[in-house]
């Protein structure tokens, strides 16, 4: 097993802090998608869908 460099442990310490921030008594978690928000995500998947299938004709 290859020995941790600086980044690996760099990236430890941070885990363990944001590990830590969001098991304490008031963290706040973010909202959970609404239906508004399904709708935006696929109207913008199925723009950029088109977008890909009309770049592909133009050639």
């Amino acid at each position: 097993m290859p020995k941790p460099n600086e980044y690996d442990k760099k990236l430890a310490v941070e885990i363990e802090k944001r590990i830590s921030e969001m098991e304490s008594e008031d963290y706040e978690f973010p909202k959970r998608f609404g239906k508004r928000d399904y709708i935006i995500l696929a109207v913008v998947c199925a723009v950029c869908l088109i977008l890909i299938i009309a770049g592909g004709c133009l050639q």
